[in-house]
């Protein structure tokens, strides 16, 4: 093999390795990430779903893995998540939306985990009510959105910060997302001129803060240590809901799978809509080793490769668009147009 196709394969490998962790493909993955045993399919009637959750279960049952992460593409009422939480009492359901018609399901997550990386049902509970206090404490409401919007971004303005789509360093990218989510620098290298990376430069020109759409969801949401605690994740948020709302992908959902005590918050207030507060997903994935563990995985031992004690819960989100103004569209479209 020659070298020059030796370096295309290795870059194309970076660039697949890079993918969020949330990517799962088509079909089984019995080997997933953060020790899961996942699958991705398409299943039009609840019964064909009922059917296939019991062949998961029995097929995590017999395998070694600590988690199951299922995907089940889908076009059913709201009303089957009712059902299905009632049918399997033991298993953690999130949905996706239609973003224009929230009563029709498009994507079900469906988890559980094993004994071992379980949480007590108390603990659970704490995080649901994390969530729904948010949820109902935080106004959603397309004005207060705008005004939100609006004012951070001319905060941006005043500090002479910038938006950034492209001409992104392997060095700068891997600081705010090597610290926070262990990308390596490679990953990094095999990223940096992809579409979907989202950043915010200061006026000499550092990148302080960064986050990335990947398979239609936001992720990677990263603050320089120096620049935390001043709201930049709003509106580099807002900027990417603008950018995916403009490049024709309206009806199709953006989603996130939210810190349940850290990411939540922000993005209630820059579009995001958690439209079943129930839906979190726990111990689903490690984010950031650096952060102070959950309190109930301080005792964690590993999983695999995976150190136990940095999991992390999520409560599920998604863009609505309809609470993003025109307005607020505009303002930032005419900001992005000039990068």
């Amino acid at each position: 093999m020659s070298i020059a196709l030796g370096v295309v394969i290795d870059c194309l490998y970076l660039i697949l390795k890079m993918e969020y962790s949330g990517v799962v493909q088509d079909g089984w993955n019995e080997d997933g990430s953060f020790d899961r045993l996942q699958c991705s399919v398409e299943l039009t009637t609840r019964a064909k779903i009922e059917d296939f959750i019991d062949e998961a279960l029995l097929k995590f049952e017999q395998g070694q893995r600590s988690r199951l992460d299922l995907r089940i593409a889908t076009d059913l009422d709201v009303s089957v998540l009712t059902d299905l939480r009632n049918q399997f009492p033991a298993l953690e359901f999130a949905a996706i939306f239609n973003p224009t018609h929230f009563e029709q399901i498009v994507k079900l997550i469906v988890g559980q985990n094993n004994e071992a990386r379980a949480l007590e049902e108390v603990d659970v509970m704490r995080i649901r009510t994390a969530v729904a206090e948010q949820v109902n404490r935080i106004i959603k409401d397309r004005a207060v959105v705008e005004a939100y919007a609006l004012g951070k971004l001319a905060e941006m303005q005043n500090r002479d910060y910038t938006f950034a789509r492209s001409g992104f360093e392997a060095d700068e990218l891997h600081r705010l997302w090597g610290n926070n989510f262990d990308w390596t620098l490679a990953q990094c290298e095999g990223i940096k001129n992809a579409n979907g990376i989202y950043g915010i430069r200061d006026k000499t020109g550092n990148l302080i803060a960064a986050l990335l759409i990947s398979d239609g969801e936001t992720t990677e949401w990263a603050v320089d240590a120096d620049y935390r605690g001043k709201g930049l994740i709003s509106p580099l948020l807002i900027a990417s809901h603008v950018d995916w709302l403009n490049s024709r992908k309206e009806a199709l959902p953006l989603e996130v799978f939210a810190r349940y005590d850290y990411s939540v918050g922000p993005g209630l207030k820059t579009g995001l809509r958690f439209a079943d507060p129930s839906g979190i997903l726990t111990n689903h994935v490690t984010v950031s080793s650096q952060d102070k563990p959950d309190f109930w995985n301080i005792e964690r031992n590993d999983f695999g490769d995976m150190d136990g004690k940095v999991l992390r819960s999520f409560a599920i989100g998604q863009l609505d668009p309809r609470l993003i103004s025109s307005r607020v569209k505009d303002e930032y479209a005419m900001v992005l147009s000039n990068l």
